[in-house]
């Protein structure tokens, strides 16, 4: 009798899984980033002259969710121009005792512009930009600098999704 228990155990298990998942799907779950990522349009160009990492890591997302990325913008239903890419670092707290920076602010700033397919402006000069705070430790500065490193492309990622998002909305 155990044994015949044992063996309708993994099924049991499997079905229970199921449930829970579909039960997460039918409410509207899903995983951070995970969500609807289509663009109403099929091809955009992307020119970041004055947002060279940024636009690469647009470019990146851009052909992740199966857009194409035409050389020239010609052949694009869609023109996105970034510019003012600037990363700043700002001093967020001192201690009082010692009057060392505590903590710091990062911040990576740029603009975007969309333009259609036949020049018109869509959106002109948007601002899109992220933050985060970084402790700071004399300490570790190594382990820091690493830290600060792995931010800045937090943020990249960060704000080059606030521009597909701001894209998908403009480009309906």
């Amino acid at each position: 009798m155990q044994a015949m228990y044992k063996a309708a155990m993994p099924g049991i298990r499997i079905a229970n899984i199921m449930l829970l998942a579909l039960l997460l799907h039918a409410c509207g779950f899903h995983l951070r980033g995970s969500g609807p990522g289509a663009l109403a349009v099929s091809s955009v160009h992307v020119d970041a002259g004055g947002a060279r990492k940024l636009g690469e890591e647009v470019s990146a997302q851009l052909s992740g969710l199966g857009v194409a990325l035409p050389a020239t913008a010609d052949a694009a239903e869609v023109v996105l121009k970034l510019g003012n890419e600037r990363q700043e670092r700002k001093v967020l707290t001192v201690s009082a005792q010692t009057g060392k920076v505590e903590e710091y602010e990062l911040i990576l700033s740029a603009t975007m512009t969309v333009l259609d397919a036949e020049g018109n402006i869509l959106s002109k000069n948007q601002p899109v930009s992220a933050r985060r705070d970084l402790t700071y430790d004399e300490a570790a500065v190594l382990g820091k600098f690493e830290e600060e490193r792995i931010l800045q492309e937090e943020l990249r990622k960060q704000v080059a999704a606030n521009v597909l998002r701001r894209l998908s909305a403009v480009a309906r």
